[in-house]
């Protein structure tokens, strides 16, 4: 994008770089692609299980 485009202030931001990682070791938790570094809570688990049946292991019929 042009800088005359760019407002003066945003001019000296560094872009996003999609997949650059931080380095390791300095403390960071990693939240750049969406992931936590907690697991899912109980309550969480169990609704999946309860919404996950055999159904969504089958391909849909071919003649439907």
């Amino acid at each position: 994008m042009p800088k005359s485009l760019v407002r003066q202030a945003l001019q000296g931001f560094q872009p996003y770089v999609p997949g650059e990682q931080p380095p390791d070791g300095e403390g960071w938790v990693k939240l750049n692609t969406n992931e936590s570094p907690l697991p899912p809570s109980p309550r969480v688990l169990e609704a999946i299980k309860a919404a996950a049946d055999e159904s969504l292991r089958l391909y849909p019929s071919p003649t439907a």
